[in-house]
């Protein structure tokens, strides 16, 4: 384990008053590789072990190019806007809740979904994960997690 990741985890796992932990990546780049998973699994079981709660965002669609530039291009010439592939996150960890947001960006319009070809924009992170009224940047995560799953922009289930 990188020695950055073990000292991200280790201060979640001794501080108390750290009982939720989240765990956010770009995963699409990282389904075919066994050890990274392997690895990211022994993290989930310290921080379980320590009583935390470990949530996992995914589903973040890859448009495979860089959307604000292929999207001006497709409007200027009169071609259809992009599409996404939306396929649901498939985490291969045990012991987390899964937070797929795989069907929200497919609802929306993908040109202001990214500022670039991987990173979702600020537009995404409010309409997708701060849903409510409001938004959720001054509540507390877990009603952030409750406001993902109340407004129906992401399934929010426990994994097993």
């Amino acid at each position: 384990m990188p020695r950055d990741q073990c000292r991200r985890s280790s201060v979640a796992e001794r501080n108390p008053r750290i009982r939720v932990v989240v765990l956010n990546a770009y995963w699409f780049y990282l389904d075919r590789d066994p050890i990274y998973w392997r690895s990211e699994q022994r993290v989930v079981d310290q921080l379980r072990t320590a009583g935390k709660t470990v949530v996992v965002i995914a589903g973040v669609p890859d448009p495979g190019v860089d959307v604000p530039w292929a999207s001006g291009i497709r409007e200027r010439w009169g071609r259809p806007p992009l599409r996404l592939s939306c396929p649901k996150a498939a985490i291969p960890l045990s012991r987390v809740v899964l937070v797929d947001v795989s069907d929200a960006f497919c609802g929306k319009p993908v040109s202001s979904l990214y500022s670039d070809n991987s990173h979702p924009s600020r537009y995404a992170g409010l309409a997708i994960i701060a849903c409510g009224p409001g938004g959720a940047s001054n509540r507390p995560l877990s009603f952030s997690f409750a406001l993902v799953a109340g407004c129906r922009t992401g399934s929010y289930r426990p994994a097993a």
